[in-house]
């Protein structure tokens, strides 16, 4: 069975709510936020009625959102259509995942929770097998060892020195994942607030409380943190 015979079918209502999303985000003139926000409430709609989005869903949606886009990016003059259209959806997904917490799932079937769940035991196996090659010693220890061992030059302390790379390398990778994991979940808790806050003052149609949103957003911009 080829990939397209794969793919979830997709009823005509929802195709043509994909293709309005398609051309709202082609066309610059028309606010992108509809045509994201659009598709995000497509899938929670799918999520509610099957229970979860699988690999065929997503890639369902995704094509007949690409296909419009292509054509719609060829009726304004674009060099490369099918490019144009990659990233008109990749200004989606990133709005998926950042916005609503939605991920690609995978191609296998593997849930993500499963995919999280095995990732976890993963980073504490990991971790373990670090914290017992480290010997209780830091990262930066087992680097001042290994120079050291390196600069008494024998035989025996070189061994010694390539012998601890692995430590370090394995050591190196956990530390880098936990701060990883730090950033995403201020980040996650971030997008969540921020999400709720605009959602409010939206809704109650506080002009003031956006502009003020507005302001407080700009004081973080990269250019002006100096921490």
């Amino acid at each position: 069975m080829s990939e397209n015979q794969e793919l979830f079918a997709l009823s005509s209502a929802v195709r043509e709510q994909i293709a309005s999303a398609a051309e709202i985000l082609c066309d610059v003139s028309k606010d992108a936020q509809i045509s994201k926000e659009s598709i995000a409430q497509l899938f929670k709609a799918m999520k509610a009625e099957a229970g979860e989005i699988t690999y065929s869903m997503f890639e369902a949606v995704r094509l007949a959102f690409v296909e419009v886009a292509t054509v719609r990016s060829r009726d304004n003059g674009a060099i490369d259509p099918a490019g144009a259209a990659d990233d008109r959806w990749g200004e989606v997904y990133t709005y998926l995942r950042e916005i609503h917490g939605l991920k690609k799932p995978s191609k296998s079937g593997e849930s993500p929770e499963s995919a999280a769940a095995r990732m976890e035991a993963k980073r504490a196996k990991d971790k373990a097998d670090a914290e017992k090659m480290a010997e209780g010693k830091s990262l930066a220890d087992l680097r001042e060892a290994q120079i050291a061992l390196y600069q008494t030059a024998t035989p025996e302390s070189i061994a010694k020195a390539k012998a601890l790379d692995k430590a370090i390398k394995l050591v190196e990778k956990v530390e880098k994942e936990e701060r990883k994991g730090a950033v995403g979940a201020l980040k996650k808790g971030a997008q969540d607030a921020f999400k709720d806050c605009l959602d409010a003052l939206v809704n109650a149609n506080d002009e003031q409380g956006l502009s003020d949103l507005i302001l407080t957003i700009k004081a973080f911009m990269p250019s002006t943190i100096t921490h």
